[in-house]
């Protein structure tokens, strides 16, 4: 950068509105002596204090205004960036109602283009406000990178600065002084400009050797999934932002599924968290380049809704997402930070995560390629588990475990069992009559020829009475008719004589059965739940079920799937519930041939009968039972059921 004389130039610049005529004469400017007084060795101190500051290009910018204007006490001061002919106010201290006038803010805007196009100071008095003079001095930039080669996120620089200070007519009589303070501050933004030109170029070097370090250890990692946990915590550890996540594009279509968040080791895929990190990243699949948001820079902020809302979510200031490409230039991934604007929202965050995109993105990509599928995964993962103590240890047991399953061993079904009767007895009423009083319930024990219950008599007795008498009556009527010699009255008595002995002996017999006795030992099933008195009964009603508590009969309720398993003959152990102690032996004697529903369930009864000579078995009780059936190999025996029900599924 050269900083040109003032020299004396002419042209037109805006009227000035009041009734004076307008001032347009520019005075030629010497350069002053370097001697410089106690106050000007502070100025020039603070000056370079805040040019070897590492803050930004507006920040610097700021601090030198501000103290140019506090040590010179000038009117006002203002930075413009001029590109083609247009200013732009960077910084400035316009401080008064005066300042606020369009054609003021308008005039320091030519006055700086103007100062740019010819590349030369310039001391210029206000065309509409008294005893007040402008300096502008010019500084040339290094032209702007071409747009192929233009930063992601940084505009395109402008062509010059300009610095222009206002002063008082009294302070112009000191030109020289207020030119050289100018002057020392376009020096410190020289030396920023420089410092920051090192720093950046520091930058890249660390970026570089970050991008080198990330591609050597996403390249060297054991599978995709650990090289994407290293690339997210140590890209984390280095940007100290709050998250990093990464993730892929499922091959053969344009979505992305998250692979790795920083500091979590696994994720769900269906919680709203990581549904909004697919969102987001998807979002950069659609846009093609960087996505940030705030937006930064020259990027668009279209189709940055998701960023937007993972910001309110997560709770991180600005948000950051690069998708990653091959040599192919194919978007593969996508790479998405997280945390405040300042550890994100600069050019030198932002061009490191443009640098890291293809590297990066090929490195996943060969790591994609060695990891595999899920097989290879498997098999890599498994191989080398059995080169380790533990994995000989497993393999050892798993082929101890596998030549058991080849042993032969009794296939046992288990089932439940009920115990019910071999035979059933029934009491019967014998004739249409009345209870006269009942002595067992069910449950209770009898032998046989035990009084059960008996019937009333009372009308049998009367009947039989009358019946008695007509007898009498008939026989004494037979007499007289034959003394008489009435043959056909005779006969006909006699005849009723035979009727009514017939009537009296069915009426004795009824009467030898009023008492109703049981017909065997046994246990009284069911019957009279309570002692009943005088209570009518019809002839051949159902009194009382008696069964015989030796032998019993077990009835198993075998499963249907094992129906083709069981066979007449094979050995049954049963344990009655209560009484596991004692298991009971027996033999299956027959397998009933249609099926029935017990408990919801779809069985297959099979009979075993056993003896009960202590009568400690009771009908009715239920337990488990346990079926010897033939001998196959272990594996057979806990294996079978799962191939039958996936045989059943896909219906082979």
């Amino acid at each position: 950068m050269s900083i040109k004389q003032p020299t004396t130039i002419t042209g037109q610049l805006p009227v000035s509105t009041e009734s004076d005529a307008p001032r347009t004469a520019i005075h030629t400017v010497r350069s002053v002596s370097d001697d410089l007084n106690s106050r000007s060795a502070r100025f020039q101190a603070e000056l370079d204090s805040i040019a070897r500051r590492p803050v930004s290009a507006p920040e610097c910018r700021e601090a030198l205004l501000d103290t140019l204007v506090r040590y010179r006490s000038l009117v006002a001061g203002v930075w413009h960036s001029v590109e083609e002919s247009n200013a732009k106010v960077d910084a400035n201290r316009l401080q008064g109602p005066v300042f606020e006038r369009d054609e003021i803010r308008k005039w320091l805007s030519l006055l700086a283009v103007r100062a740019i196009a010819e590349q030369r100071n310039l001391v210029v008095p206000s065309p509409s406000v008294r005893n007040m003079q402008a300096i502008c001095i010019p500084l040339n930039l290094a032209p702007p990178p071409s747009a192929d080669r233009q930063p992601i996120g940084k505009e395109p620089g402008p062509q010059g600065l300009t610095l222009t200070i206002l002063i008082t007519d009294s302070q112009a009589q000191n030109l020289e002084a207020e030119l050289l303070a100018a002057q020392c501050v376009i020096r410190s933004r020289v030396v920023w400009n420089a410092l920051a030109g090192e720093l950046a170029a520091n930058t890249r070097m660390i970026g570089t050797s970050a991008v080198l370090e990330l591609t050597g250890l996403v390249t060297t990692a054991e599978d995709l999934n650990s090289a994407a946990h290293t690339l997210t915590n140590t890209l984390q550890g280095h940007m100290k932002c709050r998250l990093v996540s990464l993730g892929m594009v499922v091959p053969k279509r344009t979505v992305v599924t998250l692979t790795s968040l920083s500091g979590v080791a696994d994720t769900d895929t269906h919680s709203s968290q990581v549904q909004l990190l697919t969102a987001a990243m998807n979002e950069v699949i659609l846009r093609g380049n960087m996505t940030t948001y705030p937006v930064f820079g020259h990027l668009s902020n279209h189709l940055c809704l998701a960023h937007k809302r993972l910001s309110e979510v997560f709770g991180v200031e600005a948000v950051v997402s690069i998708p990653l490409r091959d040599e192919d230039e194919q978007i593969v991934g996508v790479l998405l930070c997280g945390g405040t604007a300042r550890q994100l929202l600069n050019d030198s965050s932002t061009q490191f995560l443009t640098a890291c995109s293809i590297p990066v993105g090929q490195s996943l990509t060969v790591a994609r390629r060695v990891d595999g599928g899920w097989l290879k995964r498997a098999d890599r993962k498994f191989s080398g588990f059995l080169k380790t103590y533990e994995g000989v240890l497993v393999l050892a047991v798993l082929t101890l475990l596998i030549a058991t399953c080849f042993l032969p061993w009794t296939y046992y079904i288990r089932c439940r069992c009920r115990i019910e009767p071999v035979v059933r007895q029934f009491s019967l009423s014998p004739y249409d009559g009345s209870l006269e009083e009942t002595f067992v319930e069910p449950g209770d024990i009898v032998k046989q020829g035990d009084l059960l219950a008996r019937m009333n008599g009372r009308e049998l007795n009367w009947e039989l009475a009358g019946i008695t008498a007509e007898t009498e009556r008939a026989s004494k009527e037979r007499d007289t008719n034959m003394a008489q010699l009435k043959a056909v009255d005779s006969l006909m008595s006699a005849l009723e004589v035979e009727k009514l002995a017939a009537r009296e002996q069915l009426l004795k017999h009824r009467q030898s059965e009023l008492e109703i006795k049981s017909p065997v030992d046994g246990v009284v099933l069911a019957g009279s739940l309570d002692q009943r008195q005088n209570y009518p009964v019809k002839a051949g009603e159902k009194l009382y079920e008696i069964a015989p508590l030796n032998p019993l009969r077990i009835d198993l309720a075998i499963p249907s799937a094992e129906l083709p398993h069981i066979r007449e003959g094979m050995t049954v152990e049963v344990r009655v519930d209560g009484d596991l102690a004692v298991p009971l032996t027996g033999i299956i004697e027959r397998i009933r041939p249609q099926s029935e529903i017990r408990d919801q369930l779809n069985v297959f009864i099979a009979e075993v009968q056993i003896e009960n000579p202590d009568n400690r078995l009771r009908p009715g009780m239920e337990g488990s039972a346990r079926i010897s059936s033939d001998h196959h190999t272990l594996g057979w025996n806990f294996g079978h059921r799962l191939w039958e029900r996936i045989v059943t599924k896909l219906w082979l």
